[in-house]
């Protein structure tokens, strides 16, 4: 496609190829729309891609940057039904795991099957003077899964609740503004049974008595009831098959490509401009990008909303990330490492590590672990493992920091997570053959995402899924994909958002 052609009118432009950005221009591609997704990286995906590191001339790891294991992909589970709904479902390859997690804590280890009742059974079995608490625990989580069932199926994408949403759904009532802590709580006491059935916290961003319960369920029941998968090739195999479906349709993918402003006449959008000068124009234009840097960097803030924009841009953000990606000699047996996820937790008060967290004390922290060789054998050298550890990180502080420091603060916390990692393989040392670490800077450098803030807003009980931003903006013609927006962050979440967009401009249109 030529230069000429490239910046003639399109229907659609997409502004980020994150997953959330990628869906919904799979979706409009499908419904006839010439789409054009524009991306400053030189991959598409957002946290969906992975990066290669040599480890001397015939040994190369390939690193899968931050999707792992995703959920509701059993047949007729919700992200298995928008990936076929896409045409993309048939391109990928999955492995269904069997075995969810496994936690350690002071006292005790349990490794999570990831199933609903079989997970039930376990904690029973682990736990047996509390079944009963634990059968009412997850009676609660069956009424919880029934009603949000039903109201996604009663839903229209982009409208209010229905007006007897209190009376048709109870249960999401009672806890639409709770926390984790609190629906948890109301059915367990014991501490050790309810850290276990939290566990998944750090996959959300905020410890139990910060989170909120509805965003935590539905990441729960996804894996739980819906299916636990790692996508063969990592998370750049899912993303790239999307951008191959919106090409094959008459769009087109361009990265390298960094949008500068969104193009408004007679206050409405045209099309876009990119730091190079380039000019795209389209009627409607979706933003991937971060919610509040579109806002304040890509649109002349005075043509919105004051009430709109206060709510884009004063939200909380949510935490970062530190990640260390480790190629290693040795096979997964070898090196006595063959767990899928691995979550490290030094005591029971999850709110006092995160604090601590906040403060800048890493050294004691919920940590996870994963052997990616297990799930996804093919990147993997022979006689190798991919190891990844990652912890919760306060992104406002890393991305403060002057650089001196910054990378005096790196070193440390490259020694710390290698130091976490000898507890479960004491020669970690001897065996590391490449190891790279992301921070919340080099999160917000790749992404854009102020902070790092890898989870868009924090999803706190009065921040998650409803209460952000809608995918139609007040500014005509601009609407909005990605985990920022509704429902939220997370795989299933950005690829719903995505499709939810998508239905709203094809009614527009």
């Amino acid at each position: 496609m030529s230069d000429a052609e490239l910046q003639k009118n399109w229907d659609v432009i997409v502004i980020g190829a994150g997953l959330g950005g990628l869906s919904c221009g799979a979706f409009l591609s499908k419904a006839g729309k010439r789409v054009l997704v524009l991306e400053k990286h030189s991959k598409v995906g957002g946290y969906a891609h992975h990066f290669t590191r040599k480890a001397g001339d015939d040994v190369k790891y390939h690193f899968d940057v931050a999707l792992h294991v995703t959920g509701a992909l059993d047949e007729g589970s919700s992200s298995r039904r928008i990936l076929e709904e896409m045409g993309v479902w048939e391109r990928i390859r999955v492995k269904r795991l069997d075995v969810m997690y496994r936690s350690s804590f002071p006292d005790f280890e349990i490794t999570v099957p990831a199933d609903k009742e079989l997970f039930r059974q376990k904690l029973s079995d682990q736990f047996p003077d509390e079944r009963a608490a634990i059968d009412s625990l997850f009676s609660a989580v069956d009424a919880f899964a029934r009603e949000v069932k039903d109201l996604i199926k009663n839903s229209v994408p982009g409208g209010p609740p229905p007006d007897d949403f209190a009376e048709k759904y109870p249960t999401l009532s009672k806890y639409m503004v709770a926390s984790l802590h609190e629906f948890v709580s109301d059915h367990i006491k014991n501490e050790k049974v309810a850290a276990v059935f939290c566990q998944l916290w750090p996959y959300v961003g905020l410890p139990p008595k910060r989170v909120s319960a509805f965003l935590y369920m539905q990441m729960w029941l996804s894996f739980f009831t819906g299916g636990a998968y790692y996508i063969q090739g990592g998370g750049y195999a899912l993303s790239r098959a999307i951008a191959d479906v919106i090409e094959e349709r008459g769009g087109k993918a361009l990265t390298r490509t960094e949008v500068a402003r969104i193009l408004v006449e007679n206050g409405r959008c045209t099309g876009v401009e990119t730091a190079k000068g380039e000019k795209f124009l389209a009627p409607i234009i979706v933003s991937n990008a971060p919610a509040p840097l579109t806002f304040s960097k890509l649109l002349d803030a005075s043509m919105v909303d004051p009430v709109y924009l206060d709510q884009v841009q004063n939200m909380e953000l949510s935490v970062s990330i530190t990640q260390a990606y480790i190629g290693v000699r040795g096979t997964p047996k070898e090196i006595g490492f063959e767990d899928a996820e691995y979550f490290i937790n030094p005591d029971y008060d999850a709110e006092a590590g995160f604090d601590r967290m906040l403060s800048g004390d890493y050294s004691h922290g919920a940590c996870v672990m994963a052997n990616n060789t297990i799930v996804n054998p093919e990147d993997t050298p022979p006689g190798r493992s991919i190891i990844e550890i990652a912890i919760l990180a306060d992104g406002k502080r890393w991305c403060a920091m002057p650089k001196d420091e910054y990378r005096k603060h790196k070193a440390e916390i490259t020694e710390l997570l290698i130091d976490r990692f000898s507890e479960v393989i004491p020669d970690i040392r001897e065996r590391i053959e490449v190891i790279e670490v992301g921070t919340p800077h080099t999160m917000e450098r790749y992404t854009g995402n102020p902070c790092g803030a890898v989870y868009g807003y924090a999803s706190t009980p009065t921040s998650h899924s409803i209460f952000r931003p809608r995918p139609a903006t007040p500014v005509p013609g601009l609407y909005l994909a990605s985990a920022w927006t509704f429902p939220g962050p997370g795989f299933g979440g950005v690829l719903a958002g995505g499709a939810n967009t998508a239905q709203i401009i094809l009614r527009k249109m």
